[in-house]
């Protein structure tokens, strides 16, 4: 089966009054079809750039190597391709039912609003506006919103960030949910150790710039995840330990 996303040898240099500035470096892996890899790396290393040239957002310069998408060139502007990001982006003006018929009707996809809300546990607050939301609840109509595009290939960057470790938690848990259900392919940005290993199946670490693969490693923790209980694996303090160490190497490098 094909890879839902491929990076084959991408290279990235940002223009300058002092020249060519180098971001990214050689950088490839690909994502299969219902498989979520997240991406660690130093800060400010590329890791969002990554995704903002899977997702064909401007960059700062102009990519070399091939970025695939359903084993095609990536085109200028994907549906296949939906992008969550850490700040809010839902529409203040709508209702949050209104915010998850607007992806769908974007998509030119059949969407049931309120099975999507109840989903992520947003059935009684469908009718209020963004401003209405707390924090945690706001980052799940925008997880409904970019689950009503059906997408092939979801983008995250670090999008639960933002929130108190108790409503992360919760909010871990109805991603993977909902995530299940609809078997896309995930990359997904954090900086959080814990977060990478609670939700994906492989984790690349990024060197600093100009960032490319230094280190992949395998998930074996079996799913569906207790979440809570995770930490009392030993494999978990294991991948732990080995993880801090690769991205002490990376920002060596």
């Amino acid at each position: 089966m094909n890879a839902v996303c491929e990076l084959r040898g991408v290279s990235l240099a940002a223009r300058s009054r002092a020249g060519a500035v180098p971001i990214l470096h050689d950088v490839s892996f690909q994502v299969a079809p219902g498989e979520l890899v997240c991406v660690l790396g130093p800060s400010g290393c590329g890791k969002s750039t990554i995704l903002n040239a899977v997702s064909g957002l401007q960059l700062p310069g102009r990519p070399t190597g091939d970025i695939l998408v359903g084993g095609a060139p990536r085109r200028p502007y994907n549906s296949d391709i939906a992008y969550m990001v850490q700040h809010d982006t839902l529409l203040p003006w709508r209702t949050v039912r209104q915010n998850v018929a607007l992806a769908g009707k974007l998509r030119r996809v059949a969407v049931d609003p309120e099975a999507l809300l109840r989903g992520v546990g947003l059935g009684d607050e469908a009718d209020y506006y963004p401003a209405q939301l707390s924090g945690g609840m706001r980052k799940r109509a925008q997880l409904a919103r970019v689950l009503a595009q059906d997408p092939r290939i979801l983008l995250m960057d670090e999008p639960f960030g933002a929130l108190d470790f108790q409503t992360r938690m919760a909010i871990y848990e109805v991603f993977l949910d909902r995530w299940t259900e609809l078997g896309c392919g995930i990359v997904f940005v954090t900086h959080d150790l814990g977060e990478a290993i609670a939700l994906a199946d492989r984790i690349l670490v990024m060197s600093r710039r100009p960032a490319t693969v230094v280190k992949e490693f395998t998930v074996s923790l079996p799913r569906p995840r207790a979440l809570r209980e995770l930490v009392h694996f030993p494999e978990y303090r294991e991948l732990h330990e080995e993880l801090w160490s690769a991205l002490a190497l990376s920002e060596a490098r």
